[in-house]
């Protein structure tokens, strides 16, 4: 079922719970950007791009003097893909839990994130076979309590016309390996957003650990931006061996 989240009044919690940690690193991206070729990187993330349409398509991470609304700062992550044709591509960052976040004990498991949908010409949600594509999206990576690898992700999108099947919401894909939620947001507007993580995870599999974070755009061509992205969970898991590993890694 699609819907349009017009005002802040849908998201389900806006604020971090009491008694949580937030265990994510430089998700508000105030700790600083890297230049590598011609993008720039959030600190303590990598770039994605993929290459699989025309020789002549053009990508770029870039920073953004445009904070969004969840927490005070100055800067936020945005990207752009053009000239693409049907590719398929994606741009955006990625970070490695390095080591993994081990969520098989914690009690609650939040996602809060502040998402903006600028520009998509593909609408509503594009696929391939293992793959769903928007301007603007999240995936985490997990693993099961079987050590099977599996994926949530979440997509937002603009527009979506007769020619486009209705986006996925809630929908186990990918044989089994992934669950896909997306909300349709209005153009060039912040649209906060939070998510109780373990309980959508759950429908899928139990979860054990994160693994990886990838947030950015895949389709045709599209510009999207993100700010303020942050894991809470209550009480802290365990990293490793140890609760100190968990605030020398996140602080």
């Amino acid at each position: 079922m699609m819907r349009l989240l017009a005002t802040a009044a849908a998201v389900l919690l806006l604020t971090a719970p009491a008694g949580s940690t937030n265990v994510f690193h430089n998700g508000d991206f105030e700790g600083g950007f890297d230049a590598i070729d011609d993008d720039l990187c959030p600190v303590s993330w990598t770039i994605l791009e993929t290459w699989w349409g025309t020789l002549d398509e053009g990508s770029v991470v870039t920073s953004a003097q445009d904070n969004g609304p969840t927490m005070p700062g100055s800067w936020s992550t945005s990207w752009h893909r053009w000239n693409s044709g049907p590719s398929g591509d994606w741009t955006g960052i990625e970070q490695v839990c390095n080591p993994m976040i081990n969520v098989s004990q914690v009690e609650f498991l939040g996602l809060t994130l502040d998402v903006k949908v600028l520009y998509h010409d593909l609408g509503g949600s594009g696929q391939t076979a293992d793959d769903w594509e928007y301007p603007v999206s999240i995936v985490v990576y997990f693993t099961d309590d079987g050590d099977r690898e599996r994926y949530w992700q979440h997509g937002y999108y603009e527009w979506i016309d007769g020619a486009t099947e209705p986006a996925p919401h809630g929908e186990i894909v990918a044989g089994g390996d992934g669950i896909v939620y997306s909300t349709q947001v209005p153009a060039d507007t912040w649209v906060p957003q939070s998510f109780d993580l373990l309980a959508q995870m759950r429908t899928l599999a139990e979860p054990k650990a994160i693994t990886k974070i990838r947030i950015g755009g895949a389709g045709w061509n599209f510009e999207g931006q993100v700010d303020n992205v942050g894991f809470f969970v209550r009480p802290t898991p365990v990293l490793g061996a140890s609760f100190g590993a968990i605030k020398a890694l996140y602080r």
